[in-house]
């Protein structure tokens, strides 16, 4: 992986969608999300400037 500009989006989507999942499908919901509330929070965040960017919500 390159140091690129398209190449940390990518990271960063990759995080976000893990983390995402983890909450989701993952045994997050049972503890109510405890400390996970603002990195769920910031990935949302992320997903939705994305989508609005790219013509799905804008």
């Amino acid at each position: 992986m390159n140091d690129t500009p398209r190449d940390r989006m990518l990271a960063l989507l990759m995080i976000v969608w893990r983390l995402r999942n983890n909450l989701f499908h993952g045994e997050k919901w049972a503890y109510e999300l405890r400390d996970q509330r603002e990195n769920f929070s910031h990935a949302n965040s992320v997903l939705m400037r994305i989508l609005e960017r790219h013509g799905r919500l804008g």
